[in-house]
């Protein structure tokens, strides 16, 4: 490993020791609590796993819209399998990106097609994620909004500035970064229109559509696990704010897999409700059983990945 690289991981998991650490020492994450927690409500766990599950059947159909846009004629259960093999890599492999390499890898053995249209097209795929999640915020955001909270929220961003600028510096760096490997991967070409000749407005519609179902799904599970499988009993609309926040923050690469952001992220979002801040013992543990679900539903991808390497 290259010291730069050691480096990266050991902040990385230093960063992930400091963040358990403090929701520890502050009783938002209990593993004892946690184990229990599990056990005593298996059923209604198997039930948001199920309802998880739509999320890769919607992101499976996202993607292959957006190959059929770069005319690649992949079929519905060749791009599932990448799909699932790729969502299987991001839960094991502790990492946001790891599963868009894996995604470029297997698609590239099904087409003579040129590996920088497969890679625009995860690029445009997670676009679009992104601009699902930021509809999604806005949306509930505008619903809570009063002047009470917007007061907190400054008040919050104030007290905590070192945090605020490095967040923002880290998000306008990978905003950055992608731009760059977008201009990278067009660059000889007469015009980006060509990859995009077939996308008309009820395309975009769709993909935006897929997109905010599959955060409305996401938000909804955890909605399901904070009030069902834990009694936290907080309101729908700020979950989903909340939520959402919590899931930008935790594509940021400071830890292994985003671990500990998206718990610390979640817990002080909530905390800035009065009614439920006095209520929230082992509530990081929520975004937890949240991780095990999507590790447990990301296993099939295990199968398809042996398939293909038998297969080679």
């Amino acid at each position: 490993m290259k010291p730069r690289n050691l480096i990266l991981l050991i902040f990385k998991f230093t960063f992930l020791f400091i963040i358990f650490y403090y929701l520890y020492k502050n009783s938002y994450i209990n593993f004892q609590n946690l184990i229990d927690t599990i056990f005593a409500n298996i059923k209604i766990i198997i039930l948001i796993s199920l309802i998880g599950i739509l999320t890769i059947f919607l992101a499976n159909f996202r993607w292959l819209i957006i190959l059929k846009i770069f005319n690649f004629n992949f079929k519905f259960w060749e791009i599932f399998k990448i799909t699932y093999i790729g969502i299987f890599f991001n839960n094991v492999l502790l990492g946001a990106y790891g599963g868009d390499f894996a995604r470029v890898y297997y698609s590239i053995n099904l087409t003579e097609e040129s590996k920088k249209k497969i890679i625009l097209s995860i690029i445009i795929d997670r676009l679009f994620g992104f601009f699902g999640l930021i509809i999604i915020s806005l949306f509930f955001f505008l619903q809570i909004l009063t002047k009470e909270f917007y007061y907190k929220l400054v008040n919050l961003i104030y007290e905590n500035q070192l945090y605020t600028i490095s967040l923002t510096f880290i998000f306008i760096f990978l905003i950055i970064l992608s731009i760059l490997i977008f201009k990278k991967y067009i660059q000889n070409r007469k015009s980006i229109s060509q990859y995009f000749k077939n996308l008309n407005f009820l395309a975009l519609i769709r993909l935006l559509l897929i997109s905010l179902l599959i955060f409305v799904i996401i938000n909804f599970m955890i909605y399901l696990i904070t009030n069902f499988v834990y009694k936290f009993n907080i309101a729908l609309n700020i979950i989903f704010f909340t939520n959402s926040i919590a899931l930008f923050v935790n594509s940021l690469p400071l830890t292994p897999g985003g671990i500990g952001l998206g718990e610390l992220a979640y817990t002080e979002l909530i905390n800035l409700f009065d009614e439920y801040k006095k209520n929230l013992i082992n509530f990081s543990n929520v975004y937890l059983i949240f991780r095990i679900i999507n590790l447990i539903i990301s296993l099939p991808g295990i199968i398809f990945f042996l398939m293909y390497k038998k297969s080679q």
